[in-house]
């Protein structure tokens, strides 16, 4: 590339960068399993920002001797929102059209979110939530990094006038003035990085979305800009072109190493993400576009710089087409079905490029900055409003669904439903949609999940508190989604005292809590006070259940499934035998139904084709294992698979129109409470 070119700010090695990124978070949604390490793309896009952006601010303060920030916002929103207001219409009419009533809810949320661009603080808060842990990926997840992005861009030069001002308070101009920018980004991009390392290590998940663990990308980025680049350098010497290339080298190896080789066990954003980030730095600081050994050499290719070119649009476009594309083609996305829908991605990508992002930002018309705020608010104010509508009738229509449901007659009643259910070829519309709002009351409501305190212990009491008959239930969130049909089954007889806390399995082995690399010790410490609890209280029967799926996938430090399976195996009996010996009355042992996201992601048309998957023989093993321990302990067994599955072990989400589930593993309330006379019927009787 001539200078002149360069002058013109046709940078090739940043198109050759955005290309890069872009193509590696399209294949790593296309194939995850392929490119375990396209996350990283996004990195590579928040380096060149903070690049771009600080390189432009830095001219115009050396120019005018501030920032003007309504024509900066103005250009942002006219090179940005165009393209992404109408993702995002796209995104709710898919979301209304084409996705089941059991995803609206949350797809209509993140869509407000997005528009007002604060979906990576709501993602980060759904990922700490146990209760959204779950939940799908809506059509506009990826907006995260938008959001992310639009946030930089409105922070950015107000931090930068900032150490302006910061300047002009201690009378500094020219360099100086300069040199105090420098050292704000010094400091934002330092405490940003250790930000990023601490939240990762307390909460990986939350810390991979949030502003603060990021902002240091973007800051590597300007500082960049304050370095000479490498066509800052004439004369260029032979020494210092060979510095270059091997920086150039370098860096692009690191990002090829991380797109390839990390994957989601790498702890991340913390300090892996500085080998993306450092290595984009060091291809756009040792671009030479002149040079046949240039690291940036293929990126000239007309190809590679047309990706570069659409990468915003193809960004934006791909992750709806992924979401949708098993729904539309009826099956899940193959290689060939990738390749097909990798090609359909690359044209929307250039219509939306032509038709939407480049008049926009072209057209006179829009140039005026009053006109620009006017559509940015305009755009967020109509996505919002249709979408709170949309909730809003989602709402009432569900509340006409929830006619009267009396408990199920008995199991003969339930079992026929379940094949009734089966049978039908359309959708009925749910008594609950899934999420928060369809977990059990104790839970969400009433807080009694984590029961680990004297003042929870006396807080959490249900049934009959005056009763001298005692129910103690223990174990994680899956023994406290029974609680419903076990206070409707028992509770005018006991008082039903939960001993539960969140995520803590009563088989005693080591777990991690979701978002966190961590062990969760205060799990053995609780199990071990329940025992002296249950001692001290001597109830006349006490519930174990607890997530067998769940568990197992969370076990701490162990790698291979079947040393995981044995250790496993050994603690369900190392637990049942404390338990066993600590409490010699009547033990009830409930196993769930297995784990399921019934997701209609394959062109289903009905219950029949939307069923909870049958889980792995390895997990379904270790459910039937727990069953056969809990009876040579002389336990109560109850296996609910065979109350909610048909005789094929086919598991519909909704019998009838009630949701079974109100995420991948948690019975809804509303089909606990329904299962309180098969509670009684067949548990009741052997207490």
């Amino acid at each position: 590339m001539t200078r002149t070119a360069q002058a013109r700010g046709m940078r090739q090695e940043i198109q050759a960068l955005r290309a890069v990124a872009v193509l590696a978070v399209v294949i790593f949604h296309l194939f995850p399993s392929r490119l375990t390490g396209g996350f990283v793309g996004v990195d590579v896009f928040f380096v060149i920002s903070g690049f771009l952006i600080t390189s432009h601010l830095l001219r115009e303060v050396a120019r005018e001797g501030t920032i003007r920030l309504g024509r900066f916002w103005a250009r942002r929103i006219r090179r940005l929102l165009p393209a992404a207001f109408t993702v995002l219409v796209f995104a709710l009419v898919g979301t209304l059209v084409i996705l089941p009533w059991s995803e609206w809810k949350q797809g209509l949320r993140e869509i407000i979110a997005s528009a007002l661009y604060f979906e990576n603080w709501a993602l980060a808060a759904d990922s700490v939530d146990y209760l959204a842990a779950e939940n799908s990926a809506s059509l506009v997840q990826h907006y995260w990094s938008l959001s992310v992005e639009e946030q930089f861009y409105v922070f950015w030069p107000l931090l930068i006038m900032t150490a302006l001002l910061i300047s002009r308070v201690l009378k500094r101009s020219g360099k100086a003035q300069k040199q105090t920018i420098l050292w704000v980004l010094v400091f934002v991009c330092v405490s940003s990085l250790v930000t990023s390392v601490l939240w990762t290590e307390i909460s990986s998940a939350s810390a991979y979305f949030v502003t603060p663990t990021r902002a240091w990308e973007f800051a590597v980025g300007g500082l960049l800009a304050f370095l000479p680049s490498r066509f800052a350098e004439p004369p260029r010497t032979p020494s210092g072109t060979k510095l270059h290339l091997i920086v150039g080298w370098g860096g692009l190896a690191a990002i090829i190493y991380s797109v390839v080789k990390y994957d989601s066990s790498v702890p991340f954003p913390s300090f892996t993400a500085l080998l993306p980030v450092i290595g984009t730095a060091a291809v756009i600081w040792a671009a030479d576009n002149d040079s046949v050994w240039s690291a940036t050499l293929l990126g000239r290719s007309g190809p590679v710089q047309w990706i570069g070119e659409i990468s915003y649009s193809l960004y934006l476009w791909h992750w709806p087409l992924v979401v949708l594309y098993p729904v539309v083609a009826g099956h899940a996305i193959g290689l060939k079905g990738g390749v097909a829908l990798f090609v359909i991605m690359l044209a929307i990508a250039w219509i939306s490029k032509k038709l939407i992002e480049d008049p926009f930002r072209s057209r006179n018309f829009w140039s005026a900055s009053a006109r620009s705020y006017g559509f940015a608010i305009t755009g967020m104010v109509a996505i919002s409003s249709v979408a709170i509508a949309s909730v809003s009738i989602i709402d009432s229509k569900i509340e006409e669904a929830q006619i009267s449901q009396a408990p199920y007659g008995s199991l003969e009643e339930l079992q026929s439903e379940v094949d009734a259910t089966l049978g039908m070829r359309s959708w009925p519309i749910p008594d609950q949609v899934g999420g928060r709002d369809a977990q059990a009351e104790e839970w969400v409501v009433d807080n009694c999940i984590d029961v680990d305190s004297e003042s929870a212990r006396e807080r959490c009491v249900y049934g009959d508190a005056s009763s001298e008959k005692t129910m103690v239930v223990i174990g994680d969130s899956f023994a406290t989604h029974l609680l419903q049909g076990l206070r409707g089954a028992f509770g005018d007889e006991y008082r039903i005292l939960p001993l539960t806390l969140s995520q803590c399995p009563v088989v005693d082995v080591a777990v991690v809590r979701s978002g966190s690399s961590k062990v969760f010790e205060e799990c053995q410490s609780h199990n071990e006070k329940n025992l002296g609890l249950i001692q001290q209280i001597s109830p006349d029967v006490v519930i174990v259940a607890d997530a067998t799926v769940t568990t197992f996938n969370r076990m701490y430090g162990i790698e291979g499934s079947e040393d995981r399976s044995e250790i496993y195996r050994e603690a369900v009996d190392h637990s049942y035998d404390d338990l066993a010996q600590a409490y010699l009355g009547r033990i009830v042992m409930i196993e769930s139904p297995p784990n399921a996201n019934c997701k209609p992601r394959n062109g289903f048309t009905g219950p029949r084709d939307c069923n909870d998957e049958k889980p792995p023989a390895t997990t379904r093993a270790l459910q039937e294992f727990k069953l056969e321990s809990a009876e040579e302990h002389g336990f109560v067994t109850v296996d609910m698979m065979s109350w909610t599955c048909d005789e094929g072990g086919t598991c519909p989400a909704l019998i009838g129109n009630t949701l079974t589930r109100a995420d991948g593993g948690h019975l809804s309330s509303r089909f606990s409470a329904r299962l309180s006379n098969i509670f009684k019927a067949e548990v009741g009787p052997k207490l």
